[in-house]
């Protein structure tokens, strides 16, 4: 059954304890601790350096669970790091909303985010990640990345796992389509994540897409 776990829909009865969970963005720490007293093993992945937000508490530092990885994302890796741009309010924290494109008058609140710094992070992908810790498919991934899950989705790894809930950033003209968003979702929906049902989403702000939960066909 669909739940909703801080925000990001979620099927757990498909979720084999024990298993593996990949939280990318990760500030906060609200899933990483959820999954971690559920009897998963997490990996978060987090680029941003500054505030406590970023800073994983006591309770996951000790347990042998959880997994820290201060890297961004990306879906094809070009190169070693990429400039991540840091505003005051973390919520637009970003590779790829520069200071010009979010300090606009249309994103309302996020318009008058002040920037606070840019600087090089060091990059992974998905594959990185599972060579890294042993893991041959995720029982749950999370996307809260600011932009960067569309070139992640664009090259996303065959059954890497059972099921996804994203967050997409179309009210940052961040989609590939920014002029109609819709049109890149249906590719995405019908070309790209062709082993994949879209189950359940939310709307959001300027009709964004708040959240969205993917399950692999094997499971659906």
């Amino acid at each position: 059954m669909i739940q909703t776990i801080k925000e990001h829909f979620v099927d757990p009865d498909l979720m084999k304890k024990g298993g593996w969970v990949l939280d990318l963005g990760c500030a906060g720490f609200e899933h990483a601790i959820h999954y971690v007293e559920q009897g998963f093993n997490v990996i978060s992945v987090e680029p941003a350096r500054f505030g406590p937000q970023y800073i994983p508490p006591a309770q996951l530092v000790v347990s042998d669970n959880f997994h820290m990885v201060c890297k961004a994302c990306v879906g094809i890796k070009e190169s070693d790091t990429m400039t991540f741009y840091e505003y005051g309010w973390g919520g637009a924290n970003s590779l790829y909303m520069k200071p010009e494109m979010l300090n606009q008058p249309k994103y309302e609140g996020h318009g008058k985010n002040p920037f606070k710094s840019a600087y090089e992070v060091p990059l992974t992908t998905i594959e990185e990640i599972m060579g890294e810790f042993g893991v041959d498919c995720f029982e749950y991934i999370k996307f809260d990345i600011e932009g960067a899950e569309y070139q992640i989705l664009e090259n996303f790894p065959e059954k890497c796992t059972k099921q996804f809930s994203v967050e997409f950033h179309d009210f940052f003209d961040l989609s590939p389509n920014p002029d109609n968003p819709d049109v890149w979702h249906d590719k995405l929906n019908n070309e790209i994540l062709t082993d994949y049902n879209k189950v359940t989403e939310r709307r959001g702000w300027r009709n964004n897409i708040d959240d969205c939960l993917y399950i692999h066909k094997d499971f659906s």
